[in-house]
């Protein structure tokens, strides 16, 4: 083989040498790659916007009250009489019919006001969705990372189980009494095995989601650590704006609701006064113009309508302070478990440097009766739940991180999105 490369031109041998190295470097898929092409073409994100714009188009139908409107009219007699005879010529009339407000005791003008407000908390609602979407992915993504390095850790237990079954048996060839010990280590192997099934299940699960919301497939090999190398006193110091009531979507959303229920009070209360409309009927037969008062003395719907709107602001006004509260509460809770994860996680690296001597220790003396079965299969066992210690660890940190992210609405501008606020 060599005798034949000699004689090949370098880029070809090059060629050769690299097609026959395995492939071990795999192009990766970031989480915000991921997230900004779902957060843009999610239709959850399209059905906001259509709401956005439906809340528009209410607005202006309230701001049309302001023009007049103009209906056409026919009408045709079936029965009549009349004390002159030339009246019986009008027997089919056709015409228009116009209506103008002139004084509506303020209710146009708190329709629009409304409307306004509502569609102030349509346009928010949208980066409120946004927000809310991309901790999904983002999870789902961080997830993912979890039940792969889970499943790294389970099968490097596997691994360490299968190798020490193998000396079990060179080591039961010279001493058959060991011969029944053989089981035990089988049974902790056939653990090892079942715990991957149920993680293989899991990471495929979570991949399966994770790709509804991407272009293309995503397999284990493209995801990669979002906040690798990144301590929580980075993030602190970069988004460490905190829940702000003029900043964060979900509050903003939630103080244009309150503020259109008020405007509400006065729409509602409007239909209980006088309306003074100009009218006016143009047929073949007939013209005139007036203007009309309409007034209800006596309108108990009207009542109950203004008392709801009364009490659709309260119900508004505690919304927002609970928003506030379960935002406020997010946001200082995941500071302190970024912090307490990450030194969980430090202290966990360690520890599994420390635990993986002393089962690689333990398993070299038992070859020679300085350790029993039992001892081996516990120090690897601890092995492994400390390896699992640390994953959780490194999960924990990122889940936290991402609800700090969420706490602060910056989700979109972690993942390069404007924020448009």
């Amino acid at each position: 083989m060599q005798k034949t490369l000699k004689y090949l031109p370098h880029s070809v041998v090059m060629m050769v040498l690299a097609t026959a190295m395995p492939n071990t470097g795999f192009a990766k898929t970031p989480l915000q790659e991921v997230l900004q092409y779902a957060l843009k073409q999610d239709p959850r994100l399209l059905e906001a916007k259509a709401e956005q714009d439906a809340a528009t188009q209410n607005r202006k139908a309230s701001e049309a009250l302001h023009y007049p409107t103009v209906a056409v009219t026919s009408s045709h007699m079936l029965g009549q009489h009349h004390r002159y005879e030339s009246d019986y010529d009008r027997e089919t009339d056709a015409g228009l019919r116009g209506k103008l407000n002139l004084y509506s005791w303020g209710g146009i003008e708190a329709s629009i006001d409304r409307d306004k407000k509502k569609e102030r908390s349509a346009y928010y609602k949208f980066f409120e969705t946004r927000e809310t979407l991309g901790s999904e992915i983002a999870n789902l993504y961080v997830a993912a990372i979890y039940y792969k390095e889970s499943l790294e850790v389970a099968k490097r237990n596997l691994e360490r189980h299968k190798k020490f079954m193998d000396n079990l048996r060179v080591v039961s060839t010279y001493d058959t009494g060991r011969l029944s010990e053989f089981s035990q280590a089988e049974s902790r192997y056939l653990q090892a095995q079942s715990s991957i099934v149920d993680l293989e299940r899991s990471l495929q699960t979570t991949l399966s989601r994770l790709n509804l919301y991407f272009n293309k497939r995503l397999t284990v090999n493209d995801l990669i650590d979002p906040f690798k190398d990144k301590k929580a006193e980075d993030f602190f110091k970069t988004f460490n704006e905190g829940p702000k009531d003029n900043v964060h979507p979900s509050m903003l959303a939630q103080q244009a609701e309150l503020d259109s229920a008020i405007a509400d009070i006065d729409v509602t209360d409007a239909t209980t006064k006088p309306q003074i409309n100009l009218e006016g009927l143009a047929t073949r037969y007939d013209r005139n113009a007036q203007v009309t008062l309409s007034w209800d003395l006596f309108n108990r719907p009207a009542h109950y309508n203004t008392e709801n709107a009364k009490a659709k602001v309260y119900s508004a006004q505690a919304r927002l302070q609970q928003i506030k509260r379960d935002i406020t509460e997010r946001y200082e809770t995941a500071k302190i478990n970024m912090l307490q994860s990450q030194n969980q996680a430090n202290i966990s690296q360690r520890h599994v440097t420390v635990q993986t001597k002393v089962a690689n220790d333990y398993a070299e003396q038992f070859t020679v009766s300085r350790r029993t079965l039992l001892e081996v299969l516990d120090a690897y066992a601890d092995l492994s739940r400390t390896e699992t210690t640390y994953v959780n660890a490194r999960h924990e940190f990122r889940t936290s991180t991402l609800e700090f992210l969420l706490a602060q609405a910056k989700i979109a501008r972690w993942a390069g999105l404007p924020e448009n606020l």
